[in-house]
């Protein structure tokens, strides 16, 4: 099934400030000068009667999502929701496939988190608590299967020792493999202010990794380079998702099931997300304390959402985001 997604998948200079629209319309506006600070200036005027509305200046710079509706019909006509179900199904099936093989099991929780549908309450559940820590963990993993060191996790900072060699330097043989190379730089990320060999481990994975990367082909080379610009932890989850949607799709070892269920589950949410907005915006036009108050108010919705939802973005949490988008808009 050719499955299409909403959207173009982030680059990595991009992730840092991601946007939920692309290609916007740039605001011909200028902010009007005179006030420091962003000072909101009010109107106070003694002569103003009831019965008549008196003009408010202008004072901050206008939206650039004004007037953008963000729930498209292409965007819907992308989700299948019975379709979704049956595969997230499939995928849940899949573990007592891959029971049998460590390794593919492994492989498997490790794409399902990097592609964003472990939250779908699968099987899952029982391996992990968070995001971001589960995926270095099991890079970490990987790393001691591959070294015969399956007992040897216990603490972060000690599981690392274990791959120095008596003179103190990390084994050679660790930079013979990208992917190892690769989780290893990903897991010292975790590090503590005073852990030297966590920096250690870094300097020395991103120094293989940045040797390596030249004799790499697509799509490893992709994730190599997005790794060293943009590291996991400071990626949005949803952002990260989308990135990694676009590169799995590349790996001729892809699982067909698993991509599709991606991609679907990934268009159903972000038009969920998409509705949300809406919603809000709806809400600020509704309120109008521009008007009742006589004050300047910057309109910041999507701005304000757009916090909540990088911490938050699972479908049962919609009016959390929700009402906390409205204290945020309120407050910025």
């Amino acid at each position: 099934m050719n499955l299409r997604l909403a959207g173009n998948p982030p680059s990595s200079r991009s992730a840092m400030n991601p946007r939920l629209v692309g290609n916007l319309p740039s605001s011909g506006l200028a902010i009007t000068p005179g006030l420091k600070n962003g000072a909101t200036k009010c109107s106070n005027s003694t002569n103003a009667s009831w019965d008549a509305t008196p003009e408010v200046k202008q004072h901050f710079h206008p939206s650039v999502w004004d007037g953008h509706d963000f729930t498209s019909a292409s965007t819907k006509d992308l989700i299948d929701e019975r379709r979704l179900i049956d595969l997230k199904r499939e995928v849940k099936d899949m573990f007592s496939l891959a029971a049998v093989d460590s390794f593919q099991e492994l492989d498997l929780i490790d794409n399902i988190q990097r592609l964003g549908v472990a939250y779908s309450r699968m099987k899952l559940n029982t391996y992990y608590n968070g995001h971001t820590m589960m995926i270095i963990l099991i890079s970490l993993i990987k790393i001691l299967a591959r070294m015969n060191m399956r007992n040897c996790l216990m603490f972060l900072y000690d599981v690392f020792k274990k791959f120095k060699d008596e003179k103190g330097e990390f084994h050679a043989n660790l930079a013979s493999d990208v992917h190892t190379m690769l989780s290893l730089y990903e897991a010292s990320y975790l590090s503590f202010r005073g852990e030297d060999i966590m920096d250690e481990a870094m300097n020395f994975s991103a120094k293989h990794l940045n040797s390596m990367l030249k004799y790499l082909s697509s799509p490893l080379a992709l994730q190599v380079q997005h790794a060293l610009t943009m590291s996991i932890q400071r990626s949005p989850e949803r952002v990260y998702a989308r990135y990694y949607i676009s590169i799995y799709q590349q790996d001729i070892s892809r699982n067909e099931t698993l991509l599709e269920f991606a991609k679907l589950d990934y268009n159903f949410v972000q038009f969920l997300h998409q509705k949300e907005i809406n919603e809000l915006q709806s809400w600020w036009e509704h309120i109008d304390l521009r008007s009742k108050l006589q004050c300047d108010f910057r309109r910041r919705v999507v701005e304000a959402y757009a916090i909540n939802n990088n911490v938050y973005f699972e479908p049962q949490f919609t009016q959390g985001r929700i009402h906390l988008a409205k204290q945020w808009t309120i407050l910025a």
